[in-house]
């Protein structure tokens, strides 16, 4: 999602279940207690729900997982060092993974490459000493170029688009599934464009085929990650646009256009159990037939600025047992935005 916008705008990972003692605590002391995720929140202060297929209390034997969306790291704002107090804070809770969620920097979509390089060494800074696994899902504002007017990208150079964030992070691919810990995870990408110089989401035909055929050959509980949400309350709390004869038609660059569809191939696949999703920098779970849907808020909070509307610096916690429950919730980094 964009801050200025008027409309918000197969990994070499261990199949061995990690053992939480392998990594190394980079912060002294424990956390206060994690709060549940609330229902719906802009600031981080919604009632607490707990889903029906949350786990109260995880064994040892299950996955921990941080899920860390929205970065947005710049040269500005004490992003970098917010970012390092967020993963500070993951890491101290054991996780045997990390999960981020798009966004990573604050902006190579409109922006020129020399901005773009910028934000990407400082971002692959911030990981480069980490302990733990980690895994990239990424975000619109990965995307370098698409703007060709600010960003001065002719779509004519090898890196343009998603190729420069893949690059970058030396992916093969923006869409890919591994297991890990008796779990099967699936990580999409939300983001097509729109015929001009916007995005939409929803995932491209390629990708479609290449999910069906991947959740067909699983059969172990499984963890959909997207950028963008394929589904979310957020957008009803967001939408401004109610009252001006559309009817609450919900834009198509804040939730998946296919939502309903892939949510369909989910539910027939019948082992998906959790979806994790960010881009809108708030907090939100729903339940449908049996799929928990989780927007994971951001580590950036309100763009590294003060919060007005949006959730506080935060990242979810997730424990994945063995038995397909699990145990999810949102902590905040306690990092105060000047």
């Amino acid at each position: 999602m964009d801050e200025n916008q008027t409309k918000p705008y197969v990994s070499d990972v261990s199949r061995r279940p990690p053992n939480r003692r392998e990594f190394t605590r980079l912060a002294a002391g424990t956390l206060a207690s994690l709060a549940v995720a609330p229902s719906v929140s802009g600031s981080g202060t919604a009632t607490a729900a707990k889903p029906s297929s949350s786990v109260d209390d995880p064994s040892a034997d299950s996955l921990r997982i941080c899920h860390m969306t929205d970065w947005h790291v710049c040269p500005e704002r004490r992003s970098v060092e917010g970012s390092a107090r967020a993963l500070e804070t993951a890491i101290s809770m054991d996780p045997g993974l990390i999960l981020t969620g798009g966004d990573l920097i604050y902006d190579s979509f409109a922006t020129t490459r020399t901005r773009a390089d910028q934000q990407w060494v400082l971002f692959k800074e911030l990981l480069a000493g980490c302990s733990v696994p980690v895994e990239h899902c990424l975000g619109n504002h990965d995307l370098w170029g698409w703007n060709r007017e600010k960003s001065g990208a002719t779509g004519e150079e090898s890196d343009y688009g998603m190729r420069k964030a893949l690059d970058e992070l030396g992916l093969e691919s923006s869409w890919r599934s591994f297991d890990l810990g008796g779990w099967h995870f699936v990580v999409l990408d939300s983001v097509v464009g729109d015929g001009g110089a916007g995005y939409l989401a929803r995932i491209a035909d390629p990708q479609r085929e290449w999910l069906q055929a991947d959740l067909s050959a699983n059969e172990l509980p499984t963890v959909v990650v997207s950028h963008i949400p394929l589904v979310s309350v957020t957008p009803l709390a967001w939408q401004r646009d109610y009252d001006r004869g559309d009817h609450g038609r919900i834009d198509g660059s804040v939730m998946h256009l296919d939502g309903r569809s892939i949510h369909r191939l989910l539910r027939e696949c019948g082992n998906v159990k959790l979806c994790l999703s960010g881009h809108m920098h708030m907090i939100d779970r729903c339940e449908i037939d049996g799929i928990t849907y989780c927007n994971g808020g951001a580590v950036c909070g309100e763009w590294w600025k003060p919060s007005k509307s949006y959730c506080e610096p935060t990242f979810a916690v997730v424990d994945l047992a063995a038995d397909g429950s699990f145990l999810h919730r949102m902590t905040e980094t306690g990092w105060v935005n000047a």
